[in-house]
């Protein structure tokens, strides 16, 4: 091939791929404003890690707490920080998407040292009520 022919080529390959890119970049959807779920979850777990129960409790949903009072909570967190079979120290938001009234979050649990060995994958419901963003746990929390 002559270098004429090769240099069109490449030319031609970068103008393409750009003039591709270019058009993919409107189709992209903007992610949702972020109204608050994720602070939620962070002061969550967080609270969990800290054992700071009244904390934690006060992140939950309206609904979760008509059916769950204080002390249940806390007998229910203990016993959720005990399965996970380490000492919980770190939280990690993978992702928090909004929609609309309801959010899904992944969160990553680890020890101190953020082994390997000693990391949860979480995912976690918030519906958002009168008072704004708030946990909904299952019905087995804690059992």
């Amino acid at each position: 091939m002559s270098e004429r022919f090769v240099r069109f080529a490449r030319i031609s390959s970068i103008f393409i791929s750009c003039s591709f890119l270019s058009s993919c970049r409107g189709d992209t959807p903007e992610s949702a404003a972020d109204t608050g779920a994720r602070v939620v979850v962070a002061k969550y777990f967080d609270a969990l890690a800290e054992q700071d129960w009244e904390t934690a409790y006060a992140q939950l949903h309206q609904d979760t707490r008509k059916r769950m009072d204080r002390a249940a909570f806390e007998r229910g967190a203990r016993a959720y920080r005990k399965r996970l079979g380490f000492q919980l120290a770190k939280v990690f938001i993978r992702s928090c998407n909004e929609q609309g009234e309801k959010a899904i979050a992944q969160v990553v649990l680890t020890d101190e040292a953020g082994s390997a060995k000693a990391r949860y994958h979480e995912g976690t419901v918030l519906l958002q009520g009168t008072n704004g963003w708030g946990i909904v746990l299952p019905g087995n929390f804690g059992q």
